[in-house]
């Protein structure tokens, strides 16, 4: 990170009974002082007379907690960008096969819960307007993430994630991320980055690629860019009936999940991720599919005191069962809960939908 050093480079001290450095120490009496964008002490209340001296604005917090930032543990950069690329079609009304007939064209809606596509886009990049989520919009991702300005795209999304207090993300990248790993790589040597970036890779294309893995470990030896292992989907929503569930839906006699989840890729995956000494994180909706990771993070390997010896995770947990949580808890796992997601729908519509899919019972273990 740099640090502007012009005259009106603001330097700011905060004082608090309560700073938390996120170290392993506890919090104590003390201030922290910025200048520019960068912070250049951390330290006990008795130090900070020199930088009040200097400062051009302080801030007495009181006993309120004053942190580093916070960690956003599952952000998509290749789904914000797709807000920002592009022309904005609201008010055109050609059809795309006709102004397009050879190159794919894609509009999405503004929620990007649908699309609108000719036929060449169809072609070239394998979905529909009814499947136009990340794991589906792939290919299209090879291309959009190679246009020039995408370097100031990840420059305003970080933006963004500092504006609401994110300094860390866990960031999911599909496949080999198609070449943008480079331009973070540039981002970071030019001093560019205000987050720190822990990229995933998530299998879409093909397979988990552990040799992709140690060949970002050995590149990504900054302080800002750090390769942290893979991620996968088990299941799917609840809403769409292929959440894994231990009990079937109530709209659906007998059926606890309408699509088969690949759990044998999946275990032969987990298993030789661990013994390579990288993190997995398995995406899990259903309570059922909940339990099964919880199973398979059993069987990987264990120190003496019964703990993973890679963190894994698992990530949404729309439906959880708490013996199941306890029992990841038990392990060192991670939950990994976003709970804005629930921004995504009305209530009454949720409400609604857990009604006629699961019913108010189950409705109590709803993204604990």
């Amino acid at each position: 990170m740099t640090t502007q050093s012009t005259a009106t480079t603001e330097r700011l001290v905060i004082l608090s009974t309560c700073v938390f450095p996120a170290t392993g120490t506890e919090s104590f009496d003390g201030f922290v002082a910025t200048e520019g964008n960068a912070i250049v002490a951390v330290g006990p209340r008795e130090e900070a007379a020199p930088y009040v001296e200097r400062a051009t604005r302080v801030i007495d917090a009181g006993d309120r907690t004053v942190l580093p930032g916070l960690c956003d543990n599952h952000t998509f950069f290749t789904g914000w960008a797709l807000e920002s690329i592009g022309a904005d079609l609201a008010a055109w009304e050609a059809a795309l096969d006709e102004a397009f007939p050879e190159r794919p064209v894609v509009a999405f809606t503004a929620g990007r819960e649908t699309c609108w596509m000719n036929r060449a886009a169809r072609e070239a990049y394998g979905f529909s307007p009814e499947e136009c989520y990340a794991e589906k919009i792939w290919r299209m991702m090879a291309d959009y993430l190679r246009r020039p300005e995408m370097r100031g795209l990840y420059g305003a999304y970080m933006r963004m994630l500092n504006a609401r207090g994110i300094t860390q993300v866990k960031e999911m990248s599909f496949d080999d991320y198609f070449d943008f790993v480079d331009v973070m790589r540039a981002m970071e040597r030019d001093g560019e980055l205000t987050v720190r970036v822990c990229l995933m890779s998530q299998p879409v294309g093909r397979g988990m690629d552990l040799a992709h893995g140690r060949r970002m470990c050995e590149l990504l030896t900054g302080s800002f860019v750090r390769f942290g292992g893979f991620n996968r989907m088990t299941d799917r929503s609840i809403g769409s009936g292929l959440a894994e569930l231990k009990e079937p839906y109530l709209d659906a006699p007998g059926v606890c999940c309408g699509e088969p989840v690949e759990w044998d890729l999946i275990e032969r995956e987990l298993m030789a991720a661990d013994e390579a000494g990288f993190r997995f994180s398995l995406h899990c909706q259903g309570d059922a599919a909940v339990a099964h990771v919880v199973d398979l993070y059993e069987r990987c390997r264990l120190g003496a005191d019964g703990r993973m010896l890679e963190r894994h995770a698992i990530t949404d947990l729309e439906l959880s069962d708490t013996d199941d949580l306890r029992r990841l808890g038990a392990l060192g796992g991670i939950c990994e809960v976003y709970p804005q997601i629930q921004s995504l729908d009305a209530e009454a519509d949720l409400r609604q939908m857990v009604a006629e899919k699961i019913g108010p019972e189950r409705f109590g273990r709803y993204w604990q």
